[in-house]
């Protein structure tokens, strides 16, 4: 049996990206891959009630509802789930801020970022949003994702919050039609 926890964070390497050169950045599951997993499989890691907090990245595909695609990614996870996404980018502007911090001559910055460029427009994505998710171990069957979209960063702590926040969804998801 696995050790079980009240709490666990993780800043996975959640980068979209057609490299895999950054431990750091880069998963060698590609895309969303790191986070699909930590999303599908957390659930049995944590305590009745326990929570699980992650920043990623998620791609809008086009012709899918990038909201879609969340929720799909949460179902049968054994978690509550609340997506807060907090910025949006196009892909050239995704790739460039990160392609800057590890590319430092200007002819190697245009090859990488055609690189990504290539890799985006294989995989239809059209931009790029980044996203906290706080997910909490379900007491019953039936389990919710909201998403939500933030209007400007949050600079104070929301922990509390959250949790209230998950204990009246959690409430009213419980209650009958009565």
């Amino acid at each position: 049996r696995w050790l079980t926890f009240v709490l666990l964070v993780s800043n996975p390497p959640f980068v979209i990206s057609p490299d895999s050169s950054f431990l750091f950045r880069d998963s060698e599951r590609g895309g969303e891959g790191i986070s699909r997993r930590v999303i599908s499989t957390v659930a049995q890691l944590l305590t009745e009630r326990g929570v699980c907090q992650l920043l990623t990245n998620w791609a809008h595909v086009d012709g899918t509802d990038w909201r879609e695609r969340i929720e799909q990614a949460f179902a049968g996870c054994g978690c509550n789930a609340w997506v807060l996404a907090l910025d949006h980018a196009e892909p050239d502007v995704y790739a460039s801020r990160w392609l800057q911090s590890s590319v430092h001559s200007p002819e190697a910055l245009a090859g990488a970022l055609d690189d990504w460029m290539r890799y985006y427009e294989r995989e239809r994505i059209t931009g790029i949003g980044w996203c906290v998710v706080t997910m909490r171990r379900a007491t019953g069957s039936r389990t919710w994702c909201d998403i939500d979209e933030l209007p400007a960063a949050v600079n104070t702590p929301v922990g509390d919050h959250l949790l209230r926040c998950f204990e009246a969804r959690e409430l009213l998801a419980d209650l009958d039609d009565e």
